[in-house]
């Protein structure tokens, strides 16, 4: 029997120049990418066990400059987490995004957050103006 096997076809984001953003979940990093070329690496805080950053190909579809986040297990009047003032938010899927954090410093080091990939908030000011409406956001 001959078997071929044949790779997943995965968007080439380099060939064309533009801008891409890819979080590497296993090594608490993220790179912003134009073309081929590594614009600049910034150490995350991505989804606790129980609340896993999920994986995929997305796009920023809404950019939001300040926000209270609620959410969790609890209700619409009463959440599990309410957090005032979270900046420089760039949605890419649901209610995933690149954010802000303010709350903790574990940058690199530990997955604190409710799904979302946090960075600090100079580091979220920064993706917030360099990416656009668009944008790809690879999450492995």
């Amino acid at each position: 029997v001959d078997v071929k096997i044949i790779p997943r076809q995965v968007k080439d984001y380099s060939s064309n120049g533009g801008r891409w953003i890819y979080v590497k979940l296993a090594s608490f990093k993220m790179v912003a990418y134009e073309g081929s070329n590594p614009v600049r690496t910034f150490a995350i805080s991505s989804g606790a066990p129980s609340f896993p950053t999920v994986t995929g190909n997305f796009k920023v579809y809404s950019k939001v400059r300040s926000q209270t986040m609620k959410g969790g297990a609890g209700t619409a009047e009463d959440p599990a987490y309410s957090v005032p003032n979270v900046e420089w938010i760039s949605y890419f899927t649901g209610n995933y995004g690149i954010h802000g954090v303010y709350w903790h410093s574990d940058f690199g080091i530990k997955n604190r957050s409710h799904g979302c990939v946090g960075i600090t908030n100079a580091d979220a000011e920064w993706i917030y103006n360099w990416d656009s409406i668009g944008t790809p956001v690879i999450v492995r």
